[in-house]
């Protein structure tokens, strides 16, 4: 409150005044003036870390909240955090960033643009039994964890499609290498193939 003196004159009387002024507190917004990027687009690769943090100031000094959401979904409440880039994350996300001290809000935005890295061919290839005689005919994926065409190469006495038709003279152990190319890169692994005689089929 603040009073304030003054005088009215009518040309004979000079009175002294004095009014009361009261003067509201007004709430003001957050203030945000720092933060992970100046820019609004973040470029950034699959299998990376997307590290996000703030610096904001209230001038009446309330408690301040965060609220950071990724496509409509929150992903931290704290002023710093971060999150690792799965890898089928490829392409333009929303990230989000609300400050806010109950009453009034300051917004942020960023276009998150996540680059595809490409992964090398999977192989999985568990040892398999056979009987001598028997056809051998592996069985793999046509496609990658990215979803690219697979290319396979083996070793003999498999032949181009995977097969290789036993014998009666082939007991015994082979480790034969299997290669897998999406095109960019190649995984090599051994397969071990174990025919046996037809008569020990009885015994475990």
């Amino acid at each position: 409150r603040y009073v304030v003196t003054f005088t009215a004159h009518d040309g004979e009387f000079n009175p002294e005044l004095r009014v009361e002024v009261e003067v509201l507190e007004t709430n003001q917004k957050p203030a945000v003036f720092r933060s992970f990027s100046e820019q609004d687009i973040v470029q950034i690769k699959e299998n990376e870390k997307l590290d996000f943090w703030v610096e904001s100031e209230d001038a009446d000094d309330d408690t301040l909240t965060y609220r950071w959401e990724l496509d409509g979904e929150i992903v931290s409440r704290s002023s710093e955090s971060g999150f690792m880039i799965n890898h089928d994350a490829a392409g333009e996300h929303n990230l989000t960033l609300v400050v806010s001290d109950s009453e009034l809000k300051e917004t942020r935005a960023w276009k998150i643009r996540v680059e595809n890295v490409n992964r090398a061919p999977a192989l999985a290839l568990l040892p398999l039994t056979v009987r001598e005689g028997e056809l051998v005919n592996l069985s793999l994926p046509m496609t990658d964890q990215d979803g690219d065409p697979v290319i396979y190469s083996f070793a003999s006495p498999l032949d181009e499609q995977g097969r290789w038709q036993t014998g009666y003279e082939d007991a015994g152990n082979h480790k034969i290498t299997v290669s897998a190319s999406d095109g960019q890169l190649t995984t090599e692994d051994e397969i071990e193939i174990i025919p046996y005689h037809a008569f020990l089929s009885r015994f475990p």
